[in-house]
C-alpha cells in the first residue's frame, strides 16, 4: 500500500492495520515479523497492510502485491502454461513442398533441431557436395510433406494434432 494512502486499495482497512504483504513475493506476513516466512527476503516498514488474508478481500497469499519486485525464484508460480495453438496441415505440407530443403516446415511445427540438421546440410553441404546435398534434403522434405498431407505426421512437436 503507498504510504500517502490511508486506505488499503483492495480491502479498504485502515493504513496501519490488519496483516502485512511482503513486497517481494507477496505472501501474507504478521506486522511484526522482520523476514518474510516464505521468502526469507528481510520485511521493513514499507511492507504493504491489509485486511484478513482469509477475508478475501486482499488478493490471495503469494499473489504480486503493489510494489512486487519480482520472484525470488526467479519465475512466475501463478503464471499459466504457455499456450499453443494449432498448426496448418495445409501450411505445413506447402512449406514442405515448395522450402522443404530449408527445413522451413519443420520450423513451423517446432521441430528445430531437424530443421537446423536439414537447413545446415542442405547449405553447406550442398557447397561442398555441389548441390548433392541439397537434392537429398530437397527429397527429404518431399517425402515429409507428403506425409504431413496423409496424416502420418498428425501432431506438432508440442503433441497438439494439426489442422485441416
Amino acid at each position: 500500500m503507498a504510504d500517502e494512502a490511508a486506505f488499503c486499495p483492495y480491502c479498504g482497512v485502515p493504513a496501519g492495520t490488519g496483516f502485512a504483504c511482503c513486497p517481494y513475493c507477496g505472501c501474507s506476513t504478521d506486522p511484526q515479523m522482520t523476514v518474510c516466512p516464505h521468502c526469507g527476503k528481510p520485511l521493513s516498514s514499507n511492507t504493504q497492510q491489509h485486511g484478513s488474508p482469509d477475508s478475501g478481500a486482499c488478493p490471495p497469499p503469494g499473489g504480486p502485491q503493489p510494489g512486487f519486485q519480482g520472484y525470488p525464484q526467479g519465475g512466475n508460480p501463478y503464471a499459466a502454461p504457455p499456450v499453443y495453438g494449432q498448426k496448418s496441415r495445409l501450411v505445413a505440407g506447402l512449406l514442405g513442398i515448395f522450402v522443404g530443403y530449408l527445413g522451413i516446415h519443420n520450423f513451423y511445427l517446432g521441430y528445430t533441431q531437424k530443421g537446423l540438421i536439414q537447413i545446415l546440410v542442405s547449405l553447406v553441404g550442398g557447397f561442398f557436395t555441389c548441390g548433392i546435398a541439397t537434392a537429398a534434403i530437397g527429397i527429404w522434405a518431399l517425402v515429409e510433406a507428403i506425409m504431413i498431407f496423409t496424416g502420418s505426421i498428425s501432431t506438432d512437436a508440442n503433441g497438439i494434432p494439426l489442422k485441416d
